[in-house]
């Protein structure tokens, strides 16, 4: 009678075990990657809809400044102007990590919108603050801010904000919206030097 050996069947389940485990491991790190990459997108689209949100309030702000009549009907337009610097400091991350993406170091992407930003929000806020008309520099002030704004907006809204997990994931991934954060980077740049 001959003897039997188990060490071939041992073997396999131990294969298969070690096989079961090595693709649950593996769906684990899928899972967490994917995880991490949607989390990452919904941070980077809450900073993209705030640059959206800073582009609507300067149109807006320096439409109803320029309409108003008087320090006291100035004064809706100049709480508009008053949330800018929160939306801007808010956006700041989208546009600083859509420089990244286009090959820029992180301290030179965040100086190229943290600049025009402050310049852009101190202009904003400085204006209108007294009794009387707008004085003819404050006109052309608002009206380069108006349009300056539409023009950001134009940009913004040319990438429109995902809502689902997979579009989440592409943003945290750099897809198509880093070239209209870019453009945006550049609009701000070139508002921020015709106030000067």
């Amino acid at each position: 009678m001959a003897k039997r050996t188990y060490t071939v069947p041992v073997l396999l389940i131990l294969i298969t075990i070690m096989a079961i485990l090595i693709v649950l491991l593996y769906s684990r790190q899928l899972l967490d990657e994917q995880s991490r990459k949607t989390e990452q997108g919904e941070k980077l689209a809450e900073s993209y809809g705030y640059c959206q949100t800073f582009a609507g309030l300067l149109r807006e702000g320096s439409e109803a400044m320029l309409k108003a009549d008087g320090a006291a009907g100035r004064l809706p337009a100049a709480q508009s102007f008053g949330k800018l610097e929160l939306a801007g400091g808010e956006c700041l991350d989208a546009l600083a990590k859509s420089g990244t993406y286009s090959g820029q170091e992180l301290a030179a992407a965040t100086k190229a919108v943290q600049e025009p930003i402050g310049k852009i929000v101190a202009a904003a806020v400085s204006i209108g603050g007294h009794e009387g008309p707008l004085t003819e520099k404050e006109t052309q002030t608002l009206t380069r801010l108006r349009d300056g704004g539409a023009k950001l907006e134009e940009k913004l809204n040319a990438y429109p904000l995902p809502t689902k997990e997979e579009r989440l994931r592409l943003m945290a991934s750099g897809d198509e919206w880093v070239q209209a954060a870019q453009q945006a980077v550049e609009e701000l740049r070139k508002l921020a030097e015709s106030l000067a």
